[in-house]
């Protein structure tokens, strides 16, 4: 198997803030140069060259293309491990996010899911704004190990509010 950084393979810099328009430009330009079609006539080992680098391309297109898979991937890069456990977040964050799930069980009105949508936003921002010179930062190759754990509790964080979005959405359906 290719074993290639996405960045790399895309000759971008590392950062969180990716042009899609560059992205999928560079992706069609080397998806083209893979594209199988071209290996009709090559050896064997050509032809599952071209094929495992057009599953690659495939796949860092889909993971760089998505700011949030993007992170997840930037921070597994860096040795972080992103498997969200409790223990990771701070307790404050923990017991804000039992409220809220204690609020959308008693939401029963437009208005209250609304209300809690706008909350939810909110929070989401505000996360945010703790990270945003590093989801801004032209170039992350070298990241102290403080902005690596912020980025890892932002990603966290995230993840729960995506979570609590779903159920929020699950009860307002519930209760239509």
């Amino acid at each position: 198997m290719i074993d290639s950084n996405y960045f790399e393979l895309f000759d971008i810099p590392v950062n969180l803030k990716i042009d899609p328009a560059q992205l999928k430009r560079i992706f069609f330009t080397k998806s083209r140069e893979f594209h199988p079609d071209y290996f009709t006539q090559a050896t064997a080992d050509e032809q599952d060259y071209a094929l495992a680098m057009t599953s690659l391309l495939n796949q860092a297109y889909a993971t760089l293309g998505d700011a949030k898979k993007r992170l997840a991937y930037f921070l597994v890069e860096n040795k972080i491990d992103i498997k969200g456990n409790a223990q990771a977040l701070p307790q404050m964050f923990l017991f804000e996010m039992m409220d809220l799930n204690e609020t959308i069980e008693v939401c029963k009105t437009e208005e209250d899911f609304q209300k809690l949508s706008k909350t939810i936003k909110d929070l989401e921002k505000s996360f945010e704004e703790e990270v945003k010179p590093l989801l801004e930062a032209d170039d992350l190759r070298i990241i102290p190990d403080e902005d690596l754990e912020a980025l890892k509790l932002y990603h966290l964080k995230s993840k729960y509010l995506v979570r609590l979005r779903e159920t929020l959405e699950r009860s307002k359906q519930a209760n239509d």
